[in-house]
């Protein structure tokens, strides 16, 4: 067993690596790695803007999956490999996006400036993992990228040069369930997983960045 806690909505994607890493150990078991938010605990009254909007887009939720070493063949699995992921740790940005201690609660600080800020980090992140595979933009034919809302997902669109239809998945769970932290990027791939459209070795993205100010991306194929 393994806790990771405080990675806020980035988390599930350094869960998942770490239990990659924990299949490289015992590669006869199998690994399941859950991720579990109870944002509405931390809802805090107020007029600042970065609260507003906090409150109007953070919901609950939790993701599972199960990790093997060995590729299940069985027909009508939709499945994923795991291929490589990467991180990107950015604390000149940290105030922006984090939580403080206040009347006793939790308070979110939620800038005005993260959409930017997200899809700069996460492009660097991203940048660096294509390189590493030998891989360019063009090669990804699928994402999953963290719903933190509509300016987030409108900022990451342009970094990287995606159209809202191609974000057209992280859209419908924000809008469906708003932005569950660290579950939402598992939700996304579910979607993909659900419509069927991905062909066998096609590439995929799971995008997603939190509080440190801290970015990840994971490279899959289908």
């Amino acid at each position: 067993i393994c806790d990771l806690m405080g990675m806020g909505c980035g988390g599930a994607l350094p869960n998942l690596d770490v239990a990659s890493g924990m299949l490289w150990r015992r590669p006869d078991k199998a690994v399941l790695s859950v991720a579990v938010e109870i944002c509405t605990a931390t809802l805090f009254m107020g007029d600042d803007p970065g609260l507003i909007v906090s409150n109007a887009i953070f919901g609950d939720g939790a993701s599972a999956a199960v990790l093997t070493a060995e590729q299940d063949t069985k027909p009508g699995r939709q499945l994923v490999t795991l291929l490589d992921s990467e991180s990107g740790l950015f604390p000149q940005y940290r105030e922006h996006l984090h939580y403080r201690t206040e009347s006793g609660r939790l308070r979110n600080v939620l800038g005005s400036r993260v959409p930017l800020i997200g899809a700069k980090t996460v492009r660097q992140v991203v940048e660096r993992l294509l390189a590493r595979n030998r891989l360019q933009m063009e090669d990804v034919r699928h994402w999953a990228v963290h719903p933190g809302g509509t300016s987030v997902l409108e900022s990451v669109g342009r970094e990287l040069g995606l159209d809202k239809t191609r974000l057209r998945h992280s859209y419908d769970v924000l809008e469906t369930y708003g932005n569950m932290s660290s579950p939402s990027v598992m939700f996304v791939l579910k979607r993909l997983l659900e419509q069927g459209q991905s062909q066998r070795g096609e590439k995929g993205l799971l995008l997603a960045f939190g509080a440190g100010f801290s970015a990840f991306a994971a490279l899959v194929e289908f």
